[in-house]
């Protein structure tokens, strides 16, 4: 599973979703890449990629936009713990 995490920073919950993708990829063989707002993506792409939700953090996994931290959280937390 590949997981892309959208992130803006300074961002305490961008920085969550990241511990978070972390946490999955050295406890599974999932793969994880950080796209920082301003750096690898602007405003603009970050609208057309997320039309319904244009707010940091993002997450894609696979490829699929599944939304952001909370979404992102409650789909692997269990798979953590």
């Amino acid at each position: 599973m590949k997981i892309e995490v959208f992130i803006k920073r300074p961002c305490l919950i961008s920085e969550k979703s990241i511990f978070l993708a972390e946490e999955l990829s050295q406890r599974s063989d999932h793969t994880y890449k950080v796209y920082t707002l301003g750096e690898d993506f602007s405003a603009d792409e970050l609208a057309e990629q997320f039309p319904n939700d244009p707010t940091l953090p993002q997450i894609k996994i696979d490829g699929d936009a599944i939304g952001g931290h909370e979404a992102f959280s409650d789909m692997f937390i269990n798979r953590l713990y």
